[in-house]
């Protein structure tokens, strides 16, 4: 017996988005694995340029227009997306909905739009509205936050997608309060080959750390900048990517800087040609957030630096595969230690239990993938 299953989410391919390529890699298992199953996707209508890899998407597709890009009603993008994507999706038959928490308010409208009545699971991505109070854009104690908040969580889902243990054991007990059916997804682990080009700027003769993504409010930039002022350019190669709002001020304090190249990007399929993969999370955003690109950087092989809390999912899950920078007063002690440090002996034993995670991540991915389908599959 046929069975839909509807996904909610701001992003999706062709957009380059980590969040949405996730998705769509679901719906591939799901189409090859369980014939019965059709997935739709409900998305919002517009191509974004940083975060992923150009793609097909899979899936039934319904677009929803997109608004308020630019000018001063793009504060209302925040409201507007998250209820026209559940106003939309409502009016698709569906046995299951399976609601992202991207954008922001998606959860909230999910739980005022669909009701009771309709059956749906929660991926949490980044939790909304606990970003917003992380980023000081509102209040704990205000009055709508703790209103949004209740709502937000006011019924349980069927089942929770999270992106590591400790972030389920937080949405466990404090965003329901009780035990919730719990699978886990951790975001970034793509199958496929590497490179066996080397890009423009790697030099086997230094020690290549990068940093390669989004700084924004859940990033420490003075990780970064630190680590600008600490690097050796005659034993070190520092690459930079940069993108979001805190990137324009790093790129300029960056350009022309030795021993630091600043790129556009760098694909998916070159991060095998970095030594060190350089991972931050403001202590504040800890199980809010789980940054993919240490999960990417595992992925290949590759260990990390990371720059946060130690009780978070990327240093949890991954401790014996990297280092720790934490993320308090003397920082940039830390990180001057940890250039005088380094060597390629000790990188290569932590890439050595880098590589290790790469059958465990990858069963990780499928038997989430499976726990979907199969409740799906069983629906009455």
């Amino acid at each position: 017996m046929k069975k839909t299953v509807t996904f909610i989410a701001r992003n999706y391919p062709p957009s380059l988005n980590i969040n949405g390529e996730s998705v769509c890699d679901m719906i591939g298992f799901l189409e090859q694995h369980y014939p019965e199953i059709n997935c739709n996707v409900v998305y919002v209508d517009k191509v974004t340029e940083h975060g992923g890899k150009k793609r097909k998407p899979l899936g039934n597709l319904v677009p929803v227009r997109n608004r308020f890009d630019r000018g001063p009603l793009r504060l209302l993008k925040l409201f507007y997306d998250g209820y026209m994507l559940i106003r939309r999706a409502r009016k698709l038959k569906s046995d299951l909905y399976i609601i992202t928490t991207s954008p922001p308010l998606l959860p909230f409208w999910a739980s005022r739009g669909l009701g009771k009545r309709n059956k749906r699971a929660l991926w949490a991505l980044d939790l909304f509205p606990e970003m917003f109070k992380a980023n000081g854009n509102i209040g704990e104690n205000n009055f709508i936050y703790r209103r949004i908040l209740k709502k937000t969580y006011a019924d349980s889902p069927e089942f929770v997608i999270a992106l590591g243990p400790k972030q389920a054991l937080y949405i466990t007990e404090n965003c329901y309060g009780k035990k919730i059916p719990m699978s886990i997804l951790p975001c970034g682990a793509f199958e496929g080959k590497p490179s066996e080009t080397a890009p423009e700027w790697y030099d086997a003769s230094r020690i290549i750390i990068g940093y390669c993504g989004n700084v924004h409010d859940a990033h420490n930039p003075d990780f970064i900048r630190f680590m600008i002022e600490s690097v050796d350019p005659e034993k070190h190669l520092l690459v930079l990517a940069l993108y979001g709002s805190k990137a324009p001020e790093l790129i300029e304090f960056a350009r022309d800087k030795p021993g630091v190249k600043l790129v556009g990007n760098v694909p998916r399929e070159q991060l095998i040609f970095i030594d060190v993969h350089m991972v931050s999370l403001l202590p504040g955003f800890t199980h809010y957030a789980v940054p993919s690109k240490a999960v990417s950087a595992v992925t290949m092989g590759k260990p990390i630096l990371f720059c946060g809390n130690p009780e978070s999912d990327n240093w949890f899950m991954f401790q014996d595969a990297g280092w720790l920078i934490e993320d308090a007063p003397g920082m940039q002690a830390q990180i001057k230690s940890f250039c005088l440090n380094i060597s390629k002996a000790g990188i290569e034993e932590k890439a050595s239990k880098a590589a290790a995670y790469g059958p465990r991540l990858e069963e990780m991915v499928k038997a989430s993938y499976r726990f979907v389908g199969d409740y799906i599959s069983a629906l009455p």
